[in-house]
């Protein structure tokens, strides 16, 4: 693909999501990681709450937090905070959720929370890696569920990643998280520096699309990283349009995010710090 082209498709996706239907919101939001990243992109810690199969594409330790705060025109709250660690290929996380009381019959019953408990592990090398997650919901939830995936690096420029998310159709308050198969495509170009994905999000029961997101990632060097994503799908709760900003240092990942649903006119900022305790070494593969 020309860089004229990969340019044009960036656009195609900010005006796609500005003419698409709204939709309603869903009730309960993934783990904020997985708010602003695609499975092809996650390759650190984070990659537990996203796609398990990319822990193995950093050989580091490390530990992170993030916190999520929701904006609507009648509140602003913190919405979900979180921490998790990350060792080699096995990673432990833990996730607090605060359900609004628009959650809850109509919004008559006081705000709930909901925790969730993960474990995850992956195995292979940089150019073809398997892995799985499995995660518990408690308080108001007693649920449990597993993501499994796989993902290869066909070439320098091109990385592939299958994930089987949701395993169980677990309920979480008041919301049905579907069993959704994601394939997922991404295309690296300028060295890496440009990176355009996409991903369908399929259910499995049925086999209707639930959602497909577009996305791209600019790189200034090992330091900064944008990151833009779309959900592209019309008639879908979680429609959300994200822009992202990660800062990296030796021993550090800083990433900021916002993103909004004009379908609730609500908006959610989100911040995470991943502090690394092994920098990986050099190697010669692909390393997403």
């Amino acid at each position: 693909m020309k860089p004229r082209r990969a340019l044009a498709l960036a656009a195609w996706s900010v005006l796609a999501a500005a003419a698409l239907p709204r939709a309603a919101a869903a009730q309960f939001f993934p783990a904020q990681p997985a708010g602003y990243l695609l499975t092809t992109d996650a390759s650190d810690g984070r990659a537990l709450w996203v796609n398990p199969a990319g822990l193995v594409r950093r050989t580091e330790a490390s530990v992170g937090a993030d916190l999520a705060i929701e904006r609507s025109p009648l509140d602003t709250r913190v919405s979900q905070f979180g921490l998790f660690a990350a060792s080699r290929n096995l990673a432990f996380g833990w996730s607090h959720n605060r359900l609004p009381a628009g959650a809850s019959a109509g919004g008559n019953l006081p705000k709930r929370a909901a925790n969730v408990y993960a474990i995850g592990l992956g195995l292979g090398d940089p150019v073809f890696s398997a892995g799985a997650a499995k995660r518990w919901y408690r308080g108001d939830a007693r649920s449990s569920a597993w993501d499994v995936a796989t993902r290869v690096a066909v070439s320098p420029h091109l990385d592939l990643s299958v994930v089987w998310r949701d395993i169980g159709s677990p309920i979480v308050a008041d919301t049905m998280l579907e069993e959704t198969l994601v394939p997922a495509v991404a295309l690296s170009f300028f060295r890496g520096r440009l990176r355009v994905g996409a991903e369908w999000h399929v259910a499995t029961g049925g086999w209707n699309a639930r959602e497909v997101r577009t996305g791209w990632t600019i790189r200034t060097g090992e330091r900064l990283a944008v990151m833009f994503r779309n959900d592209l799908t019309p008639g879908l709760g979680r429609r959300r349009t994200v822009l992202a900003v990660q800062w990296g240092l030796n021993r550090a990942r800083a990433t900021l995010s916002a993103s909004g649903s004009g379908a609730t006119d609500t908006e959610t900022y989100g911040a995470g710090l991943l502090l690394i305790s092994a920098p990986p070494p050099a190697r010669g593969r692909p390393r997403r």
